[in-house]
């Protein structure tokens, strides 16, 4: 890392956290409803589709329905749900991508101070 940069302040599986989207419940609060947190080798396509999806929600932080909802429309989009997890997680075709629900890493539970998040 070149001298005067600071060190990343999160990572995320010892990657550097390069993007962080959150969306708040309504413009008055100051403690987001959600982050999702991005390492710099996502593919910038992925986030414009996420960010413009948020966009076009009427309440992007709340109503999403739970991880069932998340991974049947991924997987009518073709993904295929994992075979060893599949309430959970579900991966593309090929060797390319997938999305699973995780333990958020520790670093991150504490960034939200507000009592019984986690």
């Amino acid at each position: 890392m070149p001298s005067g940069l600071a060190p990343p302040a999160r990572s995320n599986g010892g990657l550097p956290v390069a993007w962080r989207i959150s969306a708040r419940s309504h413009s008055g609060s100051g403690l987001p409803e959600w982050n999702a947190y991005f390492t710099a080798g996502v593919p910038h396509e992925a986030l414009t589709d996420l960010l413009l999806a948020l966009d076009a929600r009427a309440e992007p932080a709340l109503s999403f329905g739970g991880p069932e909802t998340v991974l049947a429309a991924v997987c009518a989009r073709g993904r295929l749900r994992d075979a060893d997890r599949p309430h959970v997680a579900a991966f593309a075709p090929g060797p390319s991508a997938g999305i699973s629900l995780e333990d958020v890493p520790p670093v991150v539970r504490d960034a939200d101070p507000r009592p019984g998040r986690f």
